[in-house]
């Protein structure tokens, strides 16, 4: 595993926070931080990540059980953390959530339930460690988009708003924490194999697949790599922007065209 995430020597040593690292595309996020010789804090609400990578994390894996949504839970762990003289250099907040339901069907409690998760809890944890990076010199804030902040997409509205806000908060961010030190981008997964995304492919595995220019879905390691570069020094005069990690998903109007 180690051997296929690309390596940033200046990450080494650093402390990165991952939000959602419990399964998908969060938990190969806390795979490539560690194999980078960084410090992960891996957050999960219920069930821990099934990581077993004792040759490659040593002691440098702190698995923290907390709800992001928790900010008095957050606060304390992040005084204590501060308290014993350690800083944390990167946040990622890679949890969400997505619930297929028809706008027209749609009740209050879906919509507080996606949009508090997806945007409120997600600024106000970027919001927590962006006063600690501040007093530390600066640090790295990267952002979960997704492909349906960009093109609508039918009976998830909610969660389509919800990181089309992001999207736009993203780049407030990046601009008024930008004296700070602080970078803040996002990263927009294209079509990957997850729990997540496994009912859509069940039903329609070649449709999407013609989809995408590369024609092939993408995999959790090269979402990861995506993330690893943003965090890195090689990204330091990026900031504000989603780097799109989709194969050319809907890059031209027809991407089966090229290959008939």
């Amino acid at each position: 595993m180690e051997n296929q995430f690309i390596k940033y020597p200046d990450l080494a040593g650093k402390t990165a926070v991952i939000t959602g690292s419990n399964r998908g595309i969060g938990e190969t996020i806390v795979q490539a931080f560690l194999s980078n010789q960084c410090r992960v804090v891996a957050v999960y609400r219920q069930d821990p990540p099934s990581i077993s990578l004792p040759d490659i994390a040593g002691d440098r894996l702190i698995l923290l059980q907390a709800d992001i949504g928790d900010r008095a839970a957050f606060t304390n762990w992040l005084t204590e953390f501060e308290s014993s003289g350690n800083r944390a250099d990167i946040l990622v907040n890679n949890a969400g959530v997505l619930k297929n339901t028809p706008l027209i069907e749609c009740d209050e409690n879906d919509w507080h339930y996606i949009m508090d998760i997806n945007l409120k809890h997600t600024f106000f944890l970027s919001q927590l460690f962006a006063r600690h990076m501040k007093k530390n010199g600066g640090g790295v804030i990267i952002n979960a988009s997704s492909f349906a902040a960009k093109i609508a997409a039918g009976n998830c509205g909610i969660y389509a708003a919800s990181k089309s806000a992001l999207q736009m908060l993203t780049k407030c961010m990046a601009a008024e924490w930008a004296p700070f030190g602080i970078r803040v981008n996002g990263f927009m997964p294209g079509m990957i194999p997850t729990r997540m995304s496994a009912p859509a492919i069940d039903r329609k595995q070649e449709q999407l697949i013609n989809d995408i220019s590369l024609h092939r879905f993408g995999t959790t390691e090269e979402i990861a790599n995506g993330v690893l570069f943003l965090a890195s020094n090689a990204a330091s005069y990026i900031t504000g922007t989603d780097l799109e990690i989709s194969g050319g998903k809907f890059l031209i109007q027809d991407p089966e065209s090229p290959w008939l």
